[in-house]
């Protein structure tokens, strides 16, 4: 987990490209719409909104949350796994409406078409997270961090 502020940017940062990457992906792929050019399109937009809330709003209230649940906070993995799961169903939550939006603008039937989105978004991103983007970025962290140690040891 990041241990500084700089290494939350780079986190959040990161978790965020992947995540992005996918779900976009994911969306695209099962509306028989992924192109290149499409994917190149809303890949930006996706990061910076994702990225915002991320920084701003859910990773603020997954901590506030995750500290009121009943948690081994001194275990490594559950407060891994709770962690992510917030803010996995807070992330697609928010980002289902974002999508949702930038598909086709404001349905007629906006509720119906938000669960049903909500519901497909989230099927995909805990696999997703959870298997895949939460260890590989992990990793990726775990590398930054051994450098950083390795160069204050120099």
């Amino acid at each position: 987990m990041p241990q500084n502020k700089k290494q939350g940017i780079f986190f959040t940062a990161m978790m965020c490209v992947c995540m992005v990457i996918g779900m976009s992906s994911y969306n695209m792929i099962i509306r028989d719409s992924f192109t290149i050019k499409a994917f190149a399109t809303i890949f930006l937009p996706c990061f910076i909104i994702a990225f915002i809330l991320e920084a701003f709003i859910v990773g603020n209230l997954v901590q506030f949350v995750l500290a009121k649940l009943p948690l081994n906070h001194e275990s490594r993995f559950q407060m891994i796994l709770g962690t992510s799961c917030l803010t996995l169903l807070c992330m697609v939550t928010c980002m289902s409406v974002f999508g949702m939006l930038v598909e086709g603008g404001i349905p007629t039937d906006i509720m119906h078409t938000y669960f049903a989105t909500w519901r497909t978004n989230v099927v995909f991103a805990f696999p997703w997270q959870l298997i895949i983007v939460g260890p590989f970025c992990r990793m990726i962290l775990g590398r930054v961090q051994n450098r950083q140690v390795a160069a204050q040891v120099d």
